[in-house]
C-alpha cells in the first residue's frame, strides 16, 4: 500500500521535473533538496523496505562505518522487522528537522535529525533519525546513522503530550548510534501552543536544563526558534560555552512562573502569495528563573521564547536565552536595568539583561 504510493509520488516528482525544465532552465535552482526533503527520502525509504521485511534494503541505508561499528547490528535489525508491524498509512514530521554541520581541517560533515510519527495499520510509532547526507573525510560515513523506533503507547509522559527526558527526569538517555528498538529516550515534541505559557516556559526550561547536564550541545541548540540567525544552528561554540558555564546538577523546575506576554503583527507586501489584511501575529514571551543546583549555587536564566506564530510554525522556540551564575556581586532582586534588546541565540554572563 505506501509502496503503491511512494510510486505515484515519484511519478508526480517526475512529471513536475520535466513540466519545470521544459518551461525554464533558471527554475531548476528552486527544486534543490532542503534539509528536510532529503531526510525524509531516506524515511520513504526505510518505511518501504520494513513494510516489504526486506532486511537488505534497510541494511543499505545505514551508514557503512555505524554498522561496522555495531558490534549487534545485524541482531538489531531483526528486532526492528519483527518490531515494525503493519502497512504506513501516513506519517507526520512530529518537529522541524535540525541541521548540525561540523568542520574539522577544512572537510565538511553534514547531520541531519528529524522526528516522525508513523500510523501503520496496526499501530502508532514514532521514529527519530539522524542521517549523515555529507563526510568529506569518511565518504562510507552517509546514510542513517541513528535509528530510534518506538510504539506511541510505550513512551514515557504520553500523557502529558511530552515525549523528552527532562520533565521528570526519568530516562536521559541520547539517541543512540546504529538501531534502537522500544528504547526511551530523546522525543522531542515542541509544546502546543494550545497550553498555558507557563507551562510551556517550564518544558523548554526543562529540557535546556536536560541537555545541558547531559552535555549534549546539539539539543540545547534544537528547542531554540528559527527566528534566530542560520549560522547559530551550525555553530557549536555558544553552546559548548554554556555546557562549560553551568556547572552541577538540579532537579526539574516545578514552582510557579509568570510570563510577560507581547503580541507582534507581521506585516507581508500586498505582491506576497501569503499576504493576509491585517497581518499574521506571533505571541512573544519573557520569564525568569531562579534554578539553584544540588550544590546550592544558583543560577538566573532568562528566555525570550515565540509561543505562536500564525505565519510559520517552525518559528515558534526560544530567540534569547540569557544564564547569569550568582556570586557576591550579584543582586537578582535589582529592578530590570536591559535596554530590552534582546540579543538572539545564548548569551552567558551578561548581567545587564537579567532582572
Amino acid at each position: 500500500m505506501f509502496l503503491k504510493e511512494v510510486c505515484m509520488k515519484k511519478l508526480l516528482l517526475l512529471i513536475l521535473i520535466l513540466s519545470v525544465t521544459l518551461s525554464s532552465c533558471s527554475a531548476i535552482e528552486n527544486l534543490s533538496k532542503t534539509e528536510s526533503e532529503k531526510i525524509n527520502e531516506y524515511l520513504n525509504s526505510l518505511l518501504v523496505a520494513l513494510e516489504a521485511d526486506d532486511k537488505n534494503s534497510v541494511r543499505e541505508l545505514f551508514s557503512k562505518v555505524v554498522i561496522d561499528r555495531q558490534e549487534n547490528f545485524e541482531q538489531d535489525l531483526e528486532d526492528l522487522l519483527k518490531y515494525f508491524e503493519g502497512e504506513a498509512d501516513e506519517y507526520t514530521e512530529d518537529v522541524s528537522c535540525q541541521t548540525s554541520g561540523a568542520l574539522g581541517g577544512g572537510e565538511k560533515k553534514v547531520l541531519i535529525k528529524a522526528f516522525y510519527d508513523i500510523k501503520t495499520t496496526k499501530y502508532t510509532y514514532y521514529i527519530s533519525l539522524e542521517v549523515c547526507t555529507c563526510d568529506e573525510a569518511e565518504p562510507d560515513n552517509k546514510g542513517i546513522t541513528c535509528l530510534n523506533v518506538i510504539k506511541k503507547e510505550n513512551i514515557l509522559n504520553k500523557s502529558e503530550g511530552m515525549y523528552n527526558y527532562a520533565v521528570d527526569g526519568i530516562d536521559r538517555t541520547s539517541l543512540k548510534e546504529g538501531i534502537s528498538v522500544d528504547v526511551n529516550g530523546y522525543y522531542r515534541k515542541i509544546p502546543n501552543s494550545s497550553y498555558d505559557t507557563s507551562k510551556i516556559a517550564d518544558i523548554y526550561l526543562n529540557n535546556i536544563l536536560g541537555a545541558i547536564e547531559n552535555d549534549d550541545e546539539f539539543y540545547v541548540r534544537y528547542w531554540f526558534s528559527h527566528i534566530n540567525p542560520f549560522e547559530f544552528f551550525n555553530s557549536t561554540e555558544k553552546s559548548m560555552a554554556l555546557l562549560e558555564y553551568f556547572d552541577g546538577t538540579c532537579e526539574p523546575y516545578k514552582g510557579e512562573t509568570t510570563v510577560d506576554i507581547e503580541i507582534e503583527t507581521i506585516e507581508l507586501p500586498m505582491d506576497d502569495p501569503d499576504y493576509k489584511e491585517g497581518g499574521y501575529t506571533r505571541k512573544i514571551g519573557t520569564v525568569s528563573y531562579d534554578i539553584i543546583t544540588l550544590r546550592n549555587e544558583i543560577y538566573r536564566f532568562t528566555m525570550r521564547i515565540c509561543f505562536d506564530d500564525e505565519l510559520d510554525k517552525k518559528n515558534r522556540g526560544i530567540i534569547s536565552l540569557y544564564v547569569l551564575k550568582a556570586d557576591e556581586s550579584t543582586d537578582f532582586n535589582l529592578p530590570y536595568c536591559g535596554d530590552g534588546l534582546f540579543a538572539p541565540g545564548i548569551n552567558i554572563g551578561v548581567e545587564n539583561l537579567i532582572k
